[in-house]
């Protein structure tokens, strides 16, 4: 989530709770766990694919908005 706050495109394994939630085609890549050769693959394309580290820039911190702490405060205090 910091990373995206940041604008930083993101690369993570797709382990069972977490990343997938957070994740998507349009900020970063999701690699299954334990597969080097996706993760190479993953981290290449981000290095060497300009257009897509800029879209998954561009769409960092409009994905992950809703996880904002002034609207999940408001959320928890809603409950």
């Amino acid at each position: 989530i910091e990373a995206l706050s940041n604008k930083c495109p993101v690369i993570s394994t797709d382990c069972p709770t977490g990343p997938s939630e957070i994740i998507n085609h349009k900020n970063g890549i999701l690699v299954a766990n334990n597969n080097q050769n996706e993760m190479t693959k993953a981290i290449d394309s981000l290095f060497y694919n300009k257009k897509l580290k800029n879209f998954f820039k561009t769409n960092a911190v409009d994905t992950i908005r809703h996880l904002d702490s002034e609207i999940i405060s408001k959320q928890w205090l809603e409950l």
